[in-house]
């Protein structure tokens, strides 16, 4: 749930839930997923997304898009690199949106704990936005450290014959809205390398426009008069 919506819980308790389906019916979500990235490609534009009208711009560096499957879990990455086909070394790929949008949730795979696959290291993705970054870090077959907000969930354990696969969820999971991200290796240094994963999928949802917050505001107004009428 993003801070906005949070906001409005409160004032649907206060005045009775009477203009929540305006707000809720502006902030379309969209869908980007794997599939979307076209294989032996470094560029795709994605539109139709959150409100409709937002455009993604979809860049990869140092190679192309490349997926693999690892146990059943398919993601996207780079070609090339340490491992073909999973994001490392100073690889990446970046969404740029445009419009600001918030992120409701993002899934990842191919993140494993040191020991497996001869890591040396536990892999760590970044996820680099413009109002900050953001660290996942695979610390067990099943448990993770991410330092951003929502609810971090292990989809497929972190440990070989697996997919190492994560979802972030909850809505906003970084604390605001951005206009790009960028996913790369969040291992430092000479152990970029191990920072390898891959991109599975984004759901995003687009700021409420001014004429869905002016008929949301009208619609509470009303439901309080009438709350307090009733009195």
């Amino acid at each position: 749930m993003n801070h906005r919506m949070k906001n409005v819980t409160g004032l649907c308790a206060a005045a009775g839930c009477a203009g929540l389906a305006f707000l809720t019916a502006e902030a379309h979500a969209g869908v980007i997923s794997f599939s979307d990235l076209p294989t032996g490609t470094n560029n795709v534009s994605i539109g139709g997304l959150a409100s409709g009208s937002v455009t993604a711009d979809v860049v990869s560096f140092d190679g192309n898009f490349r997926p693999k499957t690892v146990a059943g879990v398919t993601a996207v990455g780079v070609q090339g690199g340490s491992v073909n086909g999973e994001i490392d070394g100073s690889q990446y790929i970046e969404f740029s949106f445009s419009a600001p949008v918030f992120v409701n949730s993002i899934s990842i795979a191919h993140l494993y704990t040191a020991g497996n696959f001869g890591d040396v290291w536990n892999e760590t993705a970044l996820f680099s936005t413009d109002i900050g970054d953001f660290t996942l870090e695979a610390t067990g077959a099943t448990s993770g450290a991410w330092t951003g907000g929502g609810l971090l969930v292990n989809d497929s354990p972190a440990v070989e014959k697996s997919g190492g696969a994560w979802s972030v969820l909850g809505g906003d999971i970084f604390g605001g809205a951005i206009t790009s991200i960028r996913l790369s290796s969040g291992n430092a240094g000479n152990q970029s390398k191990y920072g390898d994963f891959g991109f599975v999928g984004m759901e995003v949802s687009a700021i409420p426009g001014p004429g869905a917050l002016a008929l949301f505001a009208g619609a509470m107004l009303a439901g309080a008069r009438r709350r307090r009428s009733g009195q």
